[in-house]
């Protein structure tokens, strides 16, 4: 469904969640739904009663390529990536479809004068005013590809979404019982005494022996192991490269220009305005009252009407003047007869009229150039393609491929699997990221990769040499080593005195002289909830006294027991001082989002239930050889 419905349709409480419900309802494309040879070629699905055709979904699959490649680039243009987009849209249509068949069933009519109303009050086609702007809906419309009537099918299957699926989430509740107990889980707090036994604090261990190191150096090897390397060349095609601009002359040049006269030349404009009205009667009446001289605005004030929509300028390729018609051909100042469309009646008046205009040669000589160049580069590029593959299976050098095709040859020295050279810098030369480091990294030394499709392009790589994975000397990394050593022998000592302190805490009634006694820091924490945070802003919670393992041991224990666990500076001890249950005030708070939650969640598991019936109810038969013939067709 196009953009701004879908976020239209999330906006309400009907649909947040509902969608996706709907989508795991239908596991990939439906409870029921089957995939069939036997479906007529020219329909993509049947949904209970309803067809959805094959150009339908062409249409609006084409619109929403157009969209991702204008979002994200051509990058996105992979088989597996096109039959997402084409999976997640043709799901959407079979879902409308299935809602449409149960509301067909419901006997739920949305008239065409509903959704004319409907639509004249969408905020998503009101101007800054408030005022229902046609040209925002006509470019709506055109943006997607849309005729006016496919356009008010998709609403309608919107209308009918809310119909059948509203009632259900309006009327989900959260019981107390469920909610009381939530709410004290999520608002109860611990307030602990702690010792941390920090690594710093302890003594330092003795400096290691030669095996001592030597083991923990093995120990950690992964550490201190350079990534296997490889030295990469390429050679890369680009159409734009492929034919310089210079190479062209000025009868080339004039030529083109007289052959594509159309793209230098800017077509007469319109100035239009209108008032729309809901019946002929009411826009007849409006027009009988104009006399010579008056315009829209008169008229407006003399029948008090909503006022005058300014259309823009508009040529003669508008979707707009379908609307319009005739009246598109007034003299300037004249307004209509009253007009008829799918939105009610209107009276237009033409404001002004720009005359064509076309750039001559000279202006445009360097950008048709350009042009050229790039357009007899893209000719170009499939056969320099054919020609490299050929170069390349015929055991042809790198660099003779490269100037035989008119390609770029690249060589990368030395590349890891994340794309960094030795120094831990992004390899220079690296392009298509992604897809060439997967390649490079599943060829073995001395091979070829396939021919590869880039934006405007393609290449082909080389795995030059591989350098395996080495380990780097302990003489150059002994202070590191040094370091890691100090900090696990610290670690084992503050892990030796906290379980001193757990055993000594049993017995003490206050933590205070096993401070002292362990040099470790006494610090009160708290209250604190399951999740490290505080109820409340005044109260600051020292995170590093905290971590997960803490939280879950200190919520399993009881007022007075002592548990222990590692947090990043060391091994924290803490004695259970008290629990403490949410207050009035932090129910309070945290009530109406908690409720909230708990009644979406209910109304999404009701809704996950209506929709499998439905699915049960109104099967889905696909047809995979018509949705395999959009992929493979998509340009």
């Amino acid at each position: 469904m196009i953009q701004w419905l879908q976020d239209n349709l999330k906006n309400s409480i009907l649909i947040k969640g509902f969608l996706g419900l709907l989508m795991i309802s239908f596991g990939i494309w439906g409870v029921g739904d089957f995939l069939t040879s036997t479906i007529d070629p020219k329909l993509v699905a049947t949904v209970g009663k309803t067809d959805i055709g094959l150009d339908e979904v062409n249409a609006r699959y084409t619109s929403e390529l157009a969209r991702y490649r204008q979002t994200f680039g051509n990058n996105l243009d992979s088989e597996d990536i096109k039959r997402s987009i084409l999976n997640s849209m043709v799901q959407d249509m079979t879902r409308s479809a299935t809602i449409d068949n149960a509301a067909e069933d419901m006997g739920l009519v949305i008239r065409r004068e509903r959704l004319r109303a409907e639509i004249a009050q969408d905020p998503a086609f009101k101007d800054e005013t408030g005022q229902f702007d046609q040209m925002l809906y006509a470019r709506v419309l055109n943006e997607n590809r849309l005729t006016e009537n496919g356009f008010l099918r998709i609403y309608r299957q919107m209308l009918h979404q809310r119909a059948v699926l509203y009632p259900l989430a309006n009327n989900a509740a959260a019981p107390q019982s469920l909610v009381d107990p939530l709410l004290a889980y999520r608002g109860e707090t611990r307030i602990v005494d702690t010792l941390l036994v920090s690594t710093s604090a302890v003594p330092a261990p003795p400096a290691p022996s030669e095996d001592e190191l030597k083991k923990t150096f093995q120990a950690n090897i992964s550490e201190f192991t350079l990534p296997e390397y490889r030295k990469i060349s390429a050679v890369v095609l680009r159409s734009d490269e492929l034919v310089a601009p210079d190479s062209l002359s000025d009868e080339q040049l004039k030529a083109y220009y007289d052959e594509n006269i159309e793209r230098y030349r800017t077509h007469e404009t319109r100035h239009v305005a209108q008032i729309v009205f809901d019946t002929k009667d009411q826009a007849a009446a409006a027009r009988a009252m104009a006399v010579a001289g008056d315009h829209l605005e008169d008229v407006a004030k003399k029948a008090k009407s909503s006022g005058v929509v300014d259309m823009g300028e508009l040529p003669k390729t508008s979707p707009l003047l379908k609307t319009v018609g005739a009246a598109y051909d007034l003299p300037v100042g004249e307004i209509s007869q009253p007009i008829e469309s799918d939105l009610g009646w209107h009276l237009f008046e033409i404001k002004d009229v720009k005359p064509e205009v076309v750039r001559d040669f000279a202006a445009v000589r360097e950008e048709i150039r350009k042009t050229m160049a790039e357009d007899k580069g893209t000719d170009a590029l499939y056969d320099a393609s054919q020609k490299l593959e050929d170069e390349i299976t015929s055991g042809a050098p790198m660099n003779e491929a490269a100037e035989r095709t008119g390609g770029k040859l690249i060589t990368i020295d030395a590349v890891d699997h994340e794309g960094k050279d030795p120094r831990g810098l992004e390899a220079k030369g690296l392009f298509d990221n992604e897809k060439f480091l997967k390649a490079a990294f599943s060829l073995p030394a001395g091979s070829e990769g396939k021919l590869t499709e880039i934006p405007k392009g393609y290449y082909i790589l080389r795995v030059e040499a591989i350098t395996p994975p080495t380990p780097k000397k302990l003489e150059d990394v002994r202070k590191d080593v040094v370091a890691i050593y100090d900090k696990e022998k610290r670690l084992s000592t503050a892990r030796e005195q906290a379980d001193k302190i757990v055993a000594e805490a049993k017995g003490a009634t206050t933590l205070a002289p096993l401070a002292t006694k362990y040099n470790a820091s006494l610090e009160q924490v708290g209250p604190v909830n399951r999740f490290g945070e505080a109820p409340s802003k005044d109260i600051i919670v020292n995170t590093k006294r905290t971590g997960p393992e803490l939280r879950e041991k200190i919520f399993a224990a009881k007022v007075g027991d002592v548990v222990s666990a590692p947090v990043n500076d060391g091994v924290v001890v803490a004695r259970l001082r008290e629990i403490v249950p949410p207050s009035a005030t932090d129910l309070a708070k945290q009530g109406p989002e908690l409720i909230s939650n708990v009644r979406q969640g209910i109304a999404n598991s009701l809704a996950a239930a209506v929709t499998q019936a439905y699915t049960e109810r109104y099967p889905v038969k696909l047809n995979q050889t018509a949705l395999d013939s959009l992929i493979t067709t998509a340009q």
